[in-house]
């Protein structure tokens, strides 16, 4: 059609659409092929998706900084999750990953550990290779306790509040600091 002719579509018919027949082929066909989606973006999100460490450099402007904090790096680690599903190995190469990136400070904002005592002390040996100050406050899963044998409403709180105070990091647990 050339300029200003008219698309005339009033006296076109259309076709009525064959029905798609189902056949057992079909049907096994379809049920595979959810099957691999529902597998792999399963895999995807258990195996690989947790374990891409990503660094995101997300400047700030902030009106009336003192010159002294021009360019200054802060990095922020949230949701550790130290656990079965999160091993402390891949924890060791997001703080090597973090360490890399020369932060003048790093903030960890809770959920060092999901419901067990038993991994205070391991998350807590990884946060001290952190080569810049570190301030921490804890998360949810950190007041989750479920073991069963200890006392107390808040036994992992307190458990890593102890360790990261003996480690020199600076917990935020109901105060500030300047």
């Amino acid at each position: 059609m050339g300029m200003g002719e008219r698309n005339d579509l009033s006296n076109a018919t259309i076709a009525p659409r064959r029905p798609i027949r189902l056949t057992r082929r079909r049907l096994l066909a379809g049920a595979v092929g959810g099957l691999a989606a529902l597998v792999g973006g399963g895999a995807y999100a258990t195996e690989v998706e947790p374990f891409w460490l990503d660094v995101h450099d997300n400047p700030i402007a902030i009106g009336n900084l003192p010159r002294s904090f021009e360019g200054f790096r802060i990095a922020h680690l949230s949701d550790l999750h130290a656990s079965d599903i999160v091993p402390i190995a891949f924890l060791q190469r997001a703080i090597a990953r973090v360490n890399a990136e020369s932060p003048d400070a790093i903030v960890v904002t809770g959920d060092f550990v999901t419901h067990d005592l038993d991994r205070v002390d391991p998350v807590c040996d990884v946060l001290a290779a952190l080569r810049a100050p570190v301030y921490a406050c804890l998360g949810n899963h950190d007041y989750s306790d479920v073991d069963p044998h200890e006392t107390g409403p808040a036994f992992i709180a307190d458990a890593l509040t102890a360790r990261l105070a003996a480690d020199g990091h600076q917990l935020l647990r109901n105060r500030a600091v300047a």
